[in-house]
């Protein structure tokens, strides 16, 4: 969604989840890809004519992802790194990739100044840039939350809202 709302021409999401997907072309992806299907990374360079992506954000958290996103940026490209691997877990890369201009880096909050970018979002918001309230795929009230937390926990979830009310 940010991608879109900042001018970005090709926004390419990756989940293995349908629904996931089809929330993602709601939000502004401009080519959706589904990694249970496909290879992740061939499809990227299909979609790119073999150059690769400019920037790859990985948010799973898991080895195989971060892995794919490096292999999918274009050479000078950036690798975001979003994501938590299991503590001691580690990933493979060749570093070739490093010395032939790919960029590799971690972000704990996404680098975020909250004095800076909170109004930048509100911002955004306000001129309907930002949409939100469709993040939202499920609402529970807060007697709930067990169940709102499963629903995050089994992946099926965009953004899970608790309400104060039961209605």
């Amino acid at each position: 969604m940010a991608a879109s709302a900042v001018g970005a021409t090709q926004v390419i999401a990756i989940d293995i989840v349908a629904d996931k997907l089809k929330l993602a072309e709601l939000l502004g992806a401009t080519t959706v890809i589904d990694a249970a299907v496909v290879d992740a990374p061939a499809a990227i360079a299909e979609a790119t004519g073999g150059r690769g992506v400019d920037c790859a954000v990985e948010s799973a958290g898991r080895r195989v992802t971060m892995e794919a996103a490096l292999k999918s940026i274009r050479v000078g490209g950036i690798c975001v790194l979003a994501g938590n691997l299991e503590a001691g877990e580690k990933i493979e890369i060749d570093p070739f990739d490093l010395i032939r201009g790919k960029r590799l880096v971690g972000t704990w909050g996404g680098e975020s100044v909250p004095d800076r970018d909170i109004p930048r979002f509100v911002d955004m918001y306000r001129q309907g840039l930002l949409k939100l309230g469709d993040l939202i795929t499920h609402e529970f009230p807060l007697s709930r939350v067990n169940d709102a937390i499963a629903t995050v926990a089994s992946g099926q979830a965009g953004r899970v809202m608790l309400r104060m009310t039961e209605e």
